[in-house]
C-alpha cells in the first residue's frame, strides 16, 4: 500500500515517511522498512522508467526515511544494495544517499562489531564503484555523499588516499555537475582534514625517515625483552610479542584502559584523522624526553600510526598537488558554477597553506585580469556596435527625413501647378463671358 501511494500520490511522500518512522520507532516494527525495500524492488523498473514522479517520491523516501531510521536500514541493507544495480538512475541516487546517512549515523561508532564493520565495508564499497556510474547525475550524487562522509570525518583512513585519487579523477569529467562536487569535495577535505598539506613532499619524507628510524628503536628494545623473559612468568602471559601485534587489528574495544592514557590511541583504522588524536606534524619532530627511556608495546603501536599518518601525508599531498592545476584549468570554462567552485577552492587551499596553492592564485590574479581585459573589450565592442547603429539609425532617420520633404515638396509643386491650371481656366472663362 504505502509503495502504491508512493508511485501515484507525489503529495504524501512526507505524510507517509512520518507514518512508517512512527510505526517503527514507537511500535518497534523494525522489520516494516525492510518489508517496504523489498517491494519497491519488485516493481517493474520499465513502469519506473515511465513515471518520473513516482521515481522521484521513491528516491525521497528511501534517503528522508534513511536518515531518520539508520538503524532499521541496517537490516535492510542487502535489499538496499540491490536497487543499485537497476534503473532509473533517480532511485539509485537516492539508495545512495540513504546509504551515506546509515554510515554517518550508524554505522561509525568507534567500537563496532565485527558484523557491522562488514556491512560498512560492503556499502562503502558500493559508494566507491558508483563515483564511475554511467550516469553523470549519479556520479556526482556518490562524490556528494562521500562529501558529507568528510565533513564529519567518518571516512576510514584505510580509504581516504584511494577516495581522494578516485575524486580528483573526476575533475576531468565531461559534466559540469560532477566536476561542480568533485571540487566541493576536495574544499571541505582541505578544511576538516589534518594530513600536513602545507608541507612540501621533501619534507613528509624526511618527517617518515626519522620516524621510521625512532620506530625501529623501539623494536629492537621489545625483542630483546621478548627473548629474555621467561616463558612461564604469569606476567608473560599478558604480552604481546612485535610479530604477534603486526598481525592484530589495533581495536579500541581491548584497549579502555590505554585509549584514557592518550588521547593518540584512537582507532584510527575505522576513523579519519581528526585533530582531537593525531599528532601535527610540527610536534612530530619533538625531541625525546629522555634516549632511555624503557619502551613499552603502547608506545610502538603509537610510533607505527604516526608512520602511517605520515605515509598518508605523502599520499595526499601528491593528489592534492595532481588537483592544483585541474582545478585551475576549470576557470577557463564556460560554466559560471564550476569557475565560482574553483575559485572557492583556491582560497580555501591559500587560507589553509596548501602546498603549492600561491601558484592558483597568482594565476587567478592574472585570469581576473585577462577576463577583465576580455570584458573591457566586449564593452568597447557592444559599445562600438551601438554607435554604429546609432549612426545607421541617424542616417536612416536623415533619409527618411529628406525623403517625406522632397515628397512634400512634389506635392507642394503639384498643388502650385494645379492651382495655376484653375486659375487659367478661370480666367478663360471670365473672357469668354466678356465677348
Amino acid at each position: 500500500m504505502v509503495v502504491n501511494l508512493l508511485q501515484n500520490k507525489e503529495n504524501l511522500v512526507n505524510n507517509l515517511i512520518n507514518l512508517v518512522e512512527t510505526i517503527t520507532k514507537e511500535y518497534h516494527q523494525d522489520h516494516l522498512i525492510n518489508e517496504i525495500v523489498e517491494e519497491i524492488y519488485e516493481i517493474d523498473k520499465q513502469i519506473l522508467v515511465k513515471n518520473a514522479t513516482g521515481t522521484k517520491s521513491l528516491s525521497q523516501f528511501i534517503s528522508d526515511l534513511a536518515e531518520r531510521c539508520p538503524k532499521q536500514f541496517v537490516y535492510s541493507v542487502s535489499n538496499l544494495i540491490l536497487l543499485l544495480d537497476d534503473e532509473p538512475y533517480g532511485l539509485r541516487n537516492g539508495v545512495l544517499s540513504a546509504i551515506g546517512f546509515i554510515i554517518l549515523n550508524e554505522l561509525s561508532e568507534e567500537n563496532m562489531s565485527e558484523e557491522k564493520k562488514v556491512i560498512r565495508n560492503q556499502l562503502l564499497d558500493k559508494l566507491e564503484d558508483h563515483i564511475h556510474d554511467v550516469t553523470s547525475f549519479t556520479r556526482g550524487k556518490a562524490v556528494s555523499v562521500w562529501k558529507r562522509l568528510c565533513e564529519n570525518s567518518k571516512i576510514p583512513i584505510s580509504r581516504i588516499d584511494r577516495i581522494v585519487t578516485l575524486i580528483v579523477e573526476r575533475l576531468l569529467d565531461k559534466a559540469s555537475y560532477v566536476r561542480k562536487q568533485a571540487i566541493q569535495f576536495l574544499t571541505v577535505f582541505i578544511k576538516v582534514n589534518q594530513f600536513t598539506l602545507h608541507s612540501s613532499n621533501d619534507q613528509l619524507k624526511e618527517f617518515l625517515e626519522k620516524e621510521k628510524t625512532k620506530l625501529d628503536s623501539i623494536v629492537k628494545p621489545l625483542k630483546n625483552t621478548n627473548e629474555n623473559s621467561p616463558k612461564n612468568s604469569d606476567e608473560d602471559s599478558n604480552q604481546t610479542t612485535i610479530e604477534d601485534q603486526d598481525n592484530m587489528e589495533i581495536n579500541d574495544e581491548n584497549k579502555d584502559k590505554e585509549n584514557n592514557d592518550d588521547e593518540n590511541k584512537e582507532n584510527l583504522d575505522n576513523t579519519i584523522i581528526d585533530e582531537d588524536f593525531v599528532p601535527r606534524a610540527d610536534l612530530l619532530t619533538k625531541k625525546d624526553e629522555s634516549a632511555e627511556e624503557d619502551f613499552s608495546l603502547l608506545d610502538y603501536e603509537k610510533q607505527k600510526r604516526i608512520v602511517k599518518y605520515l605515509e598518508n601525508c605523502i599520499l595526499i599531498s601528491d593528489q592534492i598537488k595532481l588537483a592544483l592545476p585541474r582545478v585551475f584549468s576549470i576557470i577557463y570554462t564556460k560554466s559560471s558554477a564550476d569557475i565560482q567552485e574553483a575559485i572557492d577552492f583556491f582560497v580555501t587551499a591559500y587560507e589553509y597553506e596548501v602546498n603549492g596553492s600561491i601558484d592558483g592564485t597568482t594565476g587567478l590574479k592574472n585570469v581576473t585580469k585577462e577576463i577583465l581585459e576580455d570584458f573591457i573589450k566586449k564593452v568597447e565592442e557592444f559599445r562600438n556596435k551601438g554607435l554604429e547603429k546609432e549612426n545607421q539609425s541617424r542616417i536612416e532617420n536623415q533619409s527618411k527625413i529628406e525623403n517625406e520633404e522632397n515628397i512634400e515638396n512634389e506635392e507642394n509643386i503639384e498643388n502650385e501647378e494645379k492651382m495655376d491650371y484653375e486659375n487659367t481656366d478661370v480666367e478663360e472663362s471670365v473672357e469668354m463671358d466678356d465677348k
